[in-house]
């Protein structure tokens, strides 16, 4: 296990210093912040904690219905951990199944349709990684995937888009993994299992610690790969891959625009493959760590060109959020949910956690006439309500396909932990 990029014993993974979270959504003009003054969002629903166990580390949300991920704080100070389904009728959204797990249980969550994934990452040994399949007002397990002998620490990232799934592990012999499961039937087996290769292979490379799967299209990072341009690992580097046929080939390797030591580009990957331009976020360090001090770690935007993925350093955009973000203990590591918009109205979505005395902040990004803005279309710094914190550590974003409604969905498990769900006009 590298230093470089695991926090086991942390209680998010490295949440304490920055965490800027990245959604590519469908809330164009929306800002996901818990104020009592106007927005272009309504507060529609704040989820308690159903136990005291880091609710809200991570979330995903589908349609009318949201998980949330509570990991049982850290390996040091153990609880249970687990993982909450939510469903909405109408104006409410209510808890529709508590899905219950060890310590680490919830690490990484996602859900797609009738299905949902839940990442353990584990203290020490396999991890693990599971399927749940709603059917009427349950989700009971359908599948714990089937992982390769040697696997270690799988489950530190999930994502799920219709019979597909990802599992990222940041531990695999010799640098970390990635893992495609396709569902058959009821059934997500190992002979339909894709391991992707890691092109830039290291020992502090990290591949496989932020993934996402859109459609065909999936990504991996590897931040601490010695990628293009770059002097002094680690830099970082994202790897784009799409589905052909039963195969995943590698179509491009995106790099660090800066290629500083340090940069971590890939802290955070996000891909939206069902709309074109299929288009890649990614978050980076920016030649951090230094403790304590300040930082405005940039995000980056890649849309796929015309005749196709290349190789590139070039991204689309770049992205500052407004104002220095304190670093205090560690390093930060920004988490994704992707989405789009019919529109071409895409929505990039940033939650600062650690700003504002830890209470959080959130800004939003939004794509018009096939240009990114420099400045956020909208920026909020809320009072956090009583009793949570680091708000936008977790952030999710969907649209209702019946009812042509957009949902997002923002974790704070500071304090006693709450996650908040918004819906856009």
């Amino acid at each position: 296990m590298s230093a470089l990029f695991h926090g086991r014993g942390l209680p998010w993974r490295r949440i304490s210093s920055v965490r800027a979270l990245v959604a590519i959504g469908l809330l164009a003009g929306v800002v996901l912040v818990p104020s009592s003054a106007a927005s272009a969002a309504t507060l529609v629903a704040s989820l308690p904690p159903p136990a005291p166990n880091n609710f809200g580390h991570s979330v995903s949300i589908s349609g009318n219905y949201a998980i949330v991920g509570a990991t049982g704080y850290n390996c040091s100070s153990p609880s249970a951990g687990g993982a909450y389904i939510y469903k909405r009728s109408g104006a409410t959204w209510s808890l529709q199944a508590t899905l219950p797990g060890p310590i680490t249980f919830g690490t990484s969550v996602g859900i797609s349709g009738r299905y949902a994934i839940v990442g353990a990452e584990g203290c020490s040994g396999t991890g693990a990684a599971y399927i749940y399949k709603r059917v009427g007002a349950t989700w009971p397990l359908q599948a714990a995937l089937p992982l390769p002998a040697g696997t270690t620490g799988a489950g530190y990232s999930v994502s799920i888009s219709g019979s597909y799934a990802i599992v990222g592990t940041e531990d695999f012999p010799p640098a970390g993994a990635a893992f495609i499961y396709k569902r058959v039937g009821a059934t997500w087996p190992a002979v339909d299992r894709v391991i992707l290769p890691d092109p830039q292979v290291n020992v502090h490379d990290g591949f496989g610690a932020p993934v996402s799967i859109s459609g065909n299209t999936a990504v991996v990072s590897s931040m601490g790969a010695n990628s293009v341009g770059c002097s002094a690992p680690p830099c970082g580097a994202v790897d784009v891959y799409a589905r052909n046929g039963a195969t995943w080939p590698l179509k491009a390797t995106l790099s660090d625009p800066g290629a500083t030591q340090n940069d971590y580009f890939g802290e955070t990957v996000a891909v939206q493959g069902t709309l074109a331009p299929t288009t890649v976020v990614v978050g980076d360090e920016n030649g951090q760590p230094c403790l304590p001090c300040t930082a405005t770690p940039p995000v980056y935007i890649f849309e796929e060109p015309s005749a196709g993925w290349a190789n590139t350093s070039t991204p689309t955009a770049k992205i500052i959020t407004p104002g220095a973000i304190t670093l205090t203990g560690g390093f930060g590591p920004p988490e994704v949910a992707i989405s789009g918009h019919a529109t071409g109205h895409d929505s990039v979505v940033i939650g600062s956690p650690s700003v504002n005395s830890l209470r959080g902040s959130a800004y939003i990004y939004v794509r018009t006439g096939g240009v990114w803005p420099a400045a956020p279309t909208v920026a909020k710094t809320p009072a956090t309500p009583s009793g949570a914190g680091n708000f936008g550590i977790s952030v999710g974003i969907s649209i209702s396909a019946s009812s042509q409604t957009s949902f997002g969905i923002v974790g704070a498990p500071g304090g006693s932990g709450d996650t908040f769900i918004f819906k856009g006009v």
